[in-house]
């Protein structure tokens, strides 16, 4: 079985970008002054959400009556 992908809610993007990038080598893949990072390393797709705007995501959401499950389906 291989993984294809997770992703990470952090808080300090511009520090997790730092040690993922520099301490363990991964490849950037978008830039990086967005607040969602995608990285890749051995062909595994790292995504880096900055938390605070995942949660107000969510909130509007769930202000809009769009619930989520948070259930996804990877292959």
């Amino acid at each position: 079985m291989r993984l294809d992908g997770f992703e990470l809610l952090v808080n300090d993007m511009p520090k997790m970008i730092r040690f993922y990038r520099d301490v363990l080598g991964f490849e950037i893949k978008e830039s990086e002054q967005t607040s969602n990072v995608y990285l890749v390393k051995y062909g595994t797709l790292f995504l880096l959400y900055g938390r605070k705007d995942f949660e107000k995501s969510e909130r509007r959401k769930n202000e809009n009556g769009i619930h989520s499950n948070n259930k996804r389906k990877y292959r």
